[in-house]
């Protein structure tokens, strides 16, 4: 596996969110913060590996994450991909910034499309059951309701109890209608690790032949 990705690994034990940067649909710069729901192929609750063939440096990796159809970010993603994470660990004292591309898997039955030409790098996985491994094994039963609450970002504010608190196995149908499988397609990684000084700065990039390449930079 890449050497990048024994680093994360490791660093992921202390609990940390990563601040997704985008361009919205009308192209200006968007940041949220994202739960990382562990790396594709994974079927464990840490999710801490990725999809594994002959665990070389051309090894595939992507990180998964999941949204709401209804957010402001899908059209923005689905109009350019192109996105950066930068996760900060205070506990190692460890910032990743992590660039590459988002696939978007979206229900089925929604007419919004990615744009011509991206297309899912994974050839031995599926998308769609890979978006419903997402939903049955990497979200809890309190998180779900989120995706049955109302309009995100719409106004006026619903009344209280459009926002239930408690899970029932017949809300799923109106909440996998909304539920998205975010899939980031690292490309580059950049770490600087603060706890020793002066500090590590490492960085990894994809040569032509889509290996990975580690440097040593300054801090």
């Amino acid at each position: 596996m890449p050497s990048w990705r024994k680093y994360l690994t490791s660093s992921l034990n202390a609990a940390s969110s990563p601040v997704l940067a985008s361009l919205g649909k009308d192209n200006t710069p968007q940041v949220r913060m994202l739960q990382f729901r562990g790396f594709i192929g994974d079927r464990s609750s840490t999710g801490q590996r990725c999809v594994s063939h002959d665990e070389d440096e051309q090894e595939e990796c992507l990180l998964r994450f999941a949204t709401d159809l209804r957010s402001e970010k899908i059209p923005g993603l689905l109009k350019d991909p192109r996105v950066e994470l930068c996760w900060w660990f205070p506990e190692t004292q460890e910032q990743y910034r992590l660039r590459g591309l988002a696939h978007l898997v979206l229900p089925s039955t929604t007419e919004m499309e990615q744009e011509k030409g991206h297309h899912w790098p994974l050839s031995d996985i599926s998308p769609d059951k890979e978006r419903l491994v997402a939903w049955r094994h990497c979200v809890s039963p309190a998180s779900k309701l989120l995706w049955t609450w109302p309009h995100p970002g719409h106004g006026p504010r619903a009344s209280p109890d459009s926002f239930p608190d408690h899970w029932q196995d017949d809300m799923e149908p109106q909440a996998l209608a909304n539920f998205v499988l975010c899939a980031i397609q690292v490309q580059r990684v950049d770490l600087v690790d603060l706890s020793v000084r002066p500090p590590d700065h490492r960085i990894w990039g994809k040569t032509a032949d889509q290996t990975w390449e580690e440097e040593e930079v300054n801090p």
